[in-house]
C-alpha cells in the first residue's frame, strides 16, 4: 500500500516564531514556497501560508510570524495511506499537510503531490484492465 512517506517533500524550509513578516515573505519567495511550518526553538507551533500575508496584508518588519501564524495545525503520519491524507485535506478544506512522526515534522505533502499519484495508480489500474480485457477477447 502506498503511504505518505513515499511522497513527502522531506527538504522543507521553516521560520521562528519571531522572525518578521517581511522576511519570510522574502523567503517564501526566494525559494519558491507557499507554506512554512513555523517553529518555537525545535519544535513546531504553527505555519503560515502565502496566503495568510496576502489576506491580513501584514508584510512588514513589525509584524512577527507568531501574530499570524495558524496554531491549530492538521498534520499527517508518514504512514498514512494517500486515500486517508485526501480525506483530511478535503475534511479540513486545505492543500498542504505537514508530515509528522514522534513530535518530529518528516516533511510536506501537498495535494498536487498526492495527485499525481492518484493518476499515475488510475492509469496504471486503467492499462491493467484494457490489457485484460484483451486477453480475454
Amino acid at each position: 500500500m502506498v503511504q505518505l512517506k513515499d511522497y513527502l517533500t522531506r527538504e522543507i524550509v521553516t521560520s521562528d516564531v519571531e522572525e518578521n513578516l517581511t522576511s519570510i515573505a522574502q523567503k517564501m519567495a526566494e525559494t519558491a514556497v507557499g507554506f512554512l511550518p513555523i517553529l518555537q526553538h525545535t519544535n513546531y507551533v504553527g505555519v503560515i501560508t502565502d496566503r495568510d500575508i496576502v489576506v491580513k496584508g501584514l508584510a512588514n518588519n513589525q509584524t512577527k510570524a507568531g501574530d499570524i501564524m495558524t496554531t491549530n495545525i492538521v498534520t499527517a503520519n508518514s504512514e498514512m495511506t494517500i486515500k486517508e491524507a485526501t480525506s483530511l485535506m478535503k475534511e479540513h478544506r486545505i492543500y498542504r499537510l505537514l508530515v509528522v512522526d514522534d513530535h518530529k515534522i518528516q516533511g510536506i505533502v501537498t495535494l498536487g503531490d498526492l495527485g499525481v499519484e492518484n493518476a499515475t495508480q488510475l492509469i496504471g489500474q486503467t492499462v491493467s484492465e484494457i490489457s485484460e480485457e484483451q486477453d480475454n477477447n
